[in-house]
């Protein structure tokens, strides 16, 4: 497919900032599926948090771009150089969900882990979620469930 590539959030245009704000301002889907509140955020909210959890989390966070327009967010959080692992996340806007593009940033993100060095990547689930599970099945992930969550690990050396 390769329809998509990842910027660096830091390093995207205004219009594909525009893009991600205004996907978190309209997505009903969206907003719904992150247990999110309906809030109306601005450019300026947006980079300034960021900023602020990529610090707190250890995390560099990269824009899903397909053709010239972000579609979402995916990041590579919780980073332990020392333990080489870390975490991924990701959100898509909802009129993308089944298109493959979260399965390509996914496969782009592991490689920039390898790159890192990182060894093995994982994350949390709500057990209802079984597409974000699938995408986890596509890279071989190893399976635990505890109350109502899933627990994905991936070994990637």
């Amino acid at each position: 497919m390769n329809e998509i590539n990842l910027q660096p959030v830091e390093k995207i245009n205004s219009n594909q900032l525009d893009d991600l704000v205004s996907i978190l301002n309209t997505d009903g889907k969206l907003i719904e599926s992150l247990g999110n509140k309906k809030e109306v955020i601005s450019n300026e909210e947006f980079i300034a948090h960021n900023k602020k959890w990529c610090k707190i989390n250890k995390a560099k966070i990269y824009s899903i771009i397909r053709k010239t327009n972000a579609i979402g967010l995916i990041s590579l959080s919780y980073i332990d150089i020392q333990n080489k692992e870390a975490r991924i996340g990701y959100w898509i806007t909802s009129k993308h969900w089944g298109k493959g593009y979260t399965t390509e940033a996914f496969k782009q993100v592991i490689d920039i882990a390898k790159e890192n060095d990182i060894e093995s990547v994982s994350c949390t689930i709500s057990k209802e979620n079984q597409s974000s599970k699938a995408i986890w099945q596509k890279f071989k992930a190893k399976f635990k469930e505890k109350d109502g969550k899933i627990f994905p690990l991936i070994k990637i050396a």
